[in-house]
């Protein structure tokens, strides 16, 4: 049997927990509620997107070459009797390069003038008794036979002069072969004579170049002589970093047999003189008829793996955008992705950056000042750093 009262005190116990639930209701149900706060957008700097030239459809590393060279050689053999030039001398077309000993060819000039001489004197003695003879046998003081014999051997010194002055033209050519001349207005860049040195025929003596303009010979593709037919083709001529201006001279209208490509000419002004045969530079072949790329600074480029991507701005979100890297094009990279010029992509802004994410746009600033705080990518000021105690 419960005690007395036990049953009073469970009902009692009862109905205060009843009570008590009911006021915990009571206070859910007039409590105000939650509110949900949303987090403050990141703050990002943002660039616009520009149309840059497309990427080359090839590059070519080649060296700078003088427009003309001729190594000038004797035609024939000699001792060097003087050089007239050094090298980096500047010639004229004619001037005296080199002077071999002429002593042999001028001797040989004055005998065979001598020659042409004595037998310029018998023609004229046979043709003046040819005359007399001719007079004399239609008087029939002189047989016909005599008149035949002369008329012979004065076809015969007349062949013998046309060979003496044969002689002499190339008596005289021999003269002025001693004497090696510059072909063309140039540079001399190479001079191997020394006086007293016989010099052989056809053996190099001395060099001379045309630098202004140099030229750069490489090779296009098939389809870039296409591109060339369709719209024509531009040359983005680079040395040691300097674009320096270029024309296309020559595209030959033959492929090489064994690669298939076109050889070309670019012509390079170097009226100052600066640039030097030998020297690399690099050539990159453009399309004008390919349309423009879009091009965004490169810290616009972010990468998740190896895949690249840039986030685009619209309105007040961000949108991924995978691209594909093309090239450096001064301080810009050009991209290959569904970008419009003008179109704005974030360059800066919080790691961790998702899709989808509204953000505030906040205009690109310089560098801070000396002493003046830098604002941080999500737009609020660093801390100061801490000091010490």
């Amino acid at each position: 049997m419960p005690p007395r009262g036990f049953a009073a005190g469970v009902s009692r116990s009862r109905r205060r927990s009843r009570a008590l639930v009911l006021c915990v209701g009571l206070a859910a149900c007039t409590s105000p509620p939650d509110t949900q706060i949303d987090p403050t957008p990141p703050h990002v700097y943002a660039a616009p997107v520009e149309a840059r030239t497309a990427a080359p459809l090839s590059v070519h590393l080649v060296p700078l070459e003088a427009s003309r060279r001729s190594r000038v050689a004797p035609r024939i053999g000699g001792t060097i009797r003087d050089v007239l030039v050094r090298e980096e001398d500047r010639v004229k077309k004619g001037d005296a390069l080199v002077q071999l000993d002429a002593t042999d060819a001028r001797g040989g000039l004055v005998a065979v003038r001598g020659t042409a001489a004595q037998l310029r004197a018998r023609l004229e003695d046979a043709r003046r008794e040819l005359a007399r003879t001719r007079d004399l046998a239609a008087r029939g003081m002189e047989s016909a036979r005599r008149v035949e014999a002369l008329e012979t051997e004065i076809v015969a010194l007349r062949g013998q002069l046309r060979e003496v002055q044969g002689n002499l033209i190339r008596a005289r050519d021999k003269s002025k072969a001693t004497v090696l001349s510059a072909p063309f207005d140039g540079v001399v860049t190479r001079v191997d004579a020394e006086v007293g040195e016989y010099a052989a025929p056809g053996t190099p003596l001395v060099t001379v170049s045309v630098l202004a303009p140099l030229a750069l010979e490489f090779a296009v593709t098939e389809d870039e002589v296409a591109h060339f037919e369709r719209g024509g083709l531009s040359f983005e001529v680079t040395v040691d970093g300097r674009t320096v201006p270029a024309e296309l001279t020559y595209l030959s209208s033959e492929a090489d047999p064994g690669t298939s490509s076109f050889p070309v000419r670019l012509a390079v002004p170097n009226p100052d003189g600066t640039l030097r045969a030998g020297r690399s530079a690099r050539v990159r072949v453009r399309a004008a008829d390919l349309p423009p790329e879009p091009a965004v600074p490169p810290e616009a480029i972010r990468y998740r793996g190896d895949r690249p991507y840039v986030f685009l701005l619209e309105g007040d979100t961000v949108r991924m955008v995978p691209v594909r890297v093309r090239e450096e094009r001064g301080e810009r990279v050009t991209v290959e992705g569904p970008l419009a010029a003008g179109a704005k992509v974030v360059v800066a802004g919080p790691v961790n950056l998702a899709d989808d994410d509204r953000v505030v746009v906040t205009e690109r600033r310089a560098p801070p000042a000396p002493g003046e705080a830098p604002v941080q990518a999500d737009g609020a000021a660093p801390a100061p750093p801490a000091t010490g105690p």
